[in-house]
């Protein structure tokens, strides 16, 4: 999942309703992901996102929905709602994901495995941005986006028969963080600020995410 920016007085410019239109309706594609995801899950007695990124995600929208919530009372109202469709994704990797394991040492433990590096990601989004500059999670967010993108790759090599995998989720991941990235190159280009780093995380993520759905077609 992305995250919705929030724009200070200060910041504000030609063209901002434009861009919070492109985040909200990016955040609500988000939101229908996580219900075909979860849908497909059941249906596949599996888990439809790679497992560390449950876990990246789960944490990141705890913790900026409930321990630096944003300011937006409308972001803070998505977070929570991505929080609690993750819960159920977290459910289903614990229910399912243990099975699904092939290395016998990772299935027997697979639970207390999860379990740590939700604790390990919790740790590492609380530190990021309290000791380095993500005042409101975007630079989190966006690497967690790459690397859930890159690992939906190997997850579709995992399962040939793509079980609990959805094009129509592909499409909409692709296509909802496409839009609150393009949200946020418009700010960034609108108002002479553009940040490198968040550049790369948004066209890397885009690009892992159409070979992903060319993956998924011709496989």
């Amino acid at each position: 999942m992305p995250y919705i920016p929030t724009f200070p007085r200060q910041d504000q410019f030609a063209g901002e309703t434009l861009t919070k239109w492109l985040s909200l309706v990016g955040a609500v594609l988000w939101i229908i992901v996580y219900f075909v995801i979860v849908r497909a899950g059941f249906l596949a007695h599996s888990y439809g996102i790679p497992a560390l990124a449950i876990c990246l995600n789960i944490t990141w929208e705890f913790i900026f929905s409930f321990v630096f919530p944003p300011e937006s009372k409308v972001a803070r109202a998505i977070y929570v709602a991505w929080f609690l469709l993750d819960c159920i994704v977290l459910y289903q990797l614990f229910s399912y994901g243990g099975a699904e394991q092939t290395i016998p040492e990772i299935q027997r433990g697979f639970p207390l495995l999860v379990a740590g590096i939700i604790v390990l990601a919790f740790i590492f989004h609380y530190t990021f941005h309290k000791f380095l500059a993500d005042p409101d999670g975007g630079a989190a967010a966006y690497i967690i986006n790459l690397v859930m993108s890159v690992l939906f790759a190997f997850l579709l090599f995992a399962r040939r028969d793509q079980h609990a995998l959805s094009h129509c989720a592909a499409w909409l991941k692709m296509l909802g963080t496409g839009l609150m990235s393009l949200s946020d190159l418009i700010r960034m280009f609108v108002t002479k600020k553009p940040i490198p780093f968040m550049i790369f995380l948004y066209l890397s993520t885009f690009l892992f995410d159409v070979i992903y759905l060319f993956l998924i077609y011709a496989s």
